[in-house]
């Protein structure tokens, strides 16, 4: 979030300032001062995604806000090496919502993978910029790699064809969350609390 004001109040007075006023679910960790021309969206440079899964028989009450539970079992190994495939630039049509469709879906994807700990999937992704629902149709479908549904090749399949709706089924959007936006000064705002 960015905003004009006209006080002179440092911004670690707005991080308490603001805080007192919000509600318990969302709070303002950082504050800083920005050029007038600076705009939180289109200065952007890279964003950082991380998603959760569960991957367990039984449910957990406590990860349920924080985790996509998925009973059966997972092949983290077929996962990563189908989300491999997305690194570079790519039309990623194939992943994205129908309101998306008129600004064009080419992004570029630095990094992407899948990893494992213990019955903890995630799946982390940096990319230049993201689509609507773009991360979780990923998700869905390396979900149907990881279970067997389709193979890595009919996910390249997917990619290569960029046609909407053939990703997907879409992930929910609980086991999402934004861990970092780069700007182009490579300076960082970082999300990580709101993961934990």
């Amino acid at each position: 979030m960015s905003f004009r004001t006209g006080s002179d109040f440092p911004p670690k007075a707005f991080v308490s300032g603001l805080n007192h006023y919000l509600p318990e679910d969302i709070s303002v960790t950082a504050a800083g001062i920005v050029s007038e021309r600076f705009n939180v969206m289109k200065d952007a440079v890279r964003r950082e995604y991380r998603y959760r899964i569960l991957n367990r028989r039984t449910r957990s009450p406590l990860a349920r806000d924080y985790y996509f539970m998925v009973e059966a079992e997972l092949d983290t190994g077929l996962m990563d090496e189908a989300s491999k495939l997305l690194i570079g630039e790519h039309d990623f049509a194939s992943f994205v919502t129908a309101w998306d469709r008129d600004g064009g879906t080419v992004r570029h994807i630095y990094d992407a993978g899948v990893t494992r700990e213990g019955e903890r999937v995630t799946f982390q992704v940096v990319a230049n910029a993201f689509l609507t629902h773009q991360v979780r149709n990923i998700v869905g479908t390396l979900i149907r790699v990881g279970t067997g549904k389709i193979g890595i090749e009919e996910f390249k399949s997917i990619l290569e064809l960029k046609k909407l709706s053939l990703a997907g089924p879409t992930a929910p959007a609980h086991g999402l969350c934004l861990m970092k936006v780069i700007y182009a000064d490579y300076s960082e705002f970082k999300y990580e609390n709101l993961c934990t």
